[in-house]
């Protein structure tokens, strides 16, 4: 009877300490894109990569800190950011690959590497930057949230994704026309 109340107590023990685990990276990014919004940029990127050392396997503290970046190549429209953003979003991208690879239904990979691309899209446009790749990562973006949607529906964050993707890439269809707004 002893040793069932301490297998109970340990399982129960695990749970609640995964649970703490999660809810505790889940506050640092709710505390990291309150840091970006007030735009206190070197804050936000310490928190994101204490998370990514604290939680190398979680893509969200490689995604904000890409995130972080496109929010300051947007409006400085530096090189120097600009790529710097490129080249974190891709660093998302690959780990969300190596995650599908292992599990092609693990819907938190897909959700960041459609966002990733999606975002890569929007700056790209935004700045007049190789229209063909933007459109390309567009449409990836779409297709990778489109397929989250369907595969799990309930997944609300990834319809938040393809609306703005949608938007973005109605925008570059209408201004590649010659139509601008």
């Amino acid at each position: 009877m002893k040793i069932c109340s301490y297998v109970s107590i340990l399982i129960l023990l695990f749970f609640n300490l995964n649970a703490y685990s999660n809810n505790s990276i889940e506050q640092e990014v709710l505390y990291g894109l309150d840091e970006i919004y007030n735009l206190d940029f070197d804050r936000a990127d310490s928190r994101f990569k204490t998370m990514q050392l604290s939680y190398p396997q979680d893509l969200r503290g490689y995604f904000y800190e890409s995130l972080l970046y496109f929010y300051k190549a947007l409006p400085s429209r530096q090189e120097e950011q600009f790529n710097k953003f490129l080249s974190l979003s891709s660093n998302v991208i690959k780990r969300a690959d190596i995650m599908l690879d292992k599990d092609d239904n693990n819907f938190d990979a897909m959700y960041y590497k459609g966002l990733s691309h999606s975002y890569r899209s929007l700056l790209m446009l935004s700045l007049n930057k190789n229209l063909l790749e933007a459109a390309s990562d567009g449409n990836e973006g779409y297709r990778i949230l489109s397929d989250l949607v369907k595969r799990k529906p309930d997944y609300y964050d990834a319809y938040m994704g393809l609306g703005y993707t949608r938007s973005h890439l109605d925008l570059f269809r209408t201004s590649s026309s010659g139509c601008y707004l």
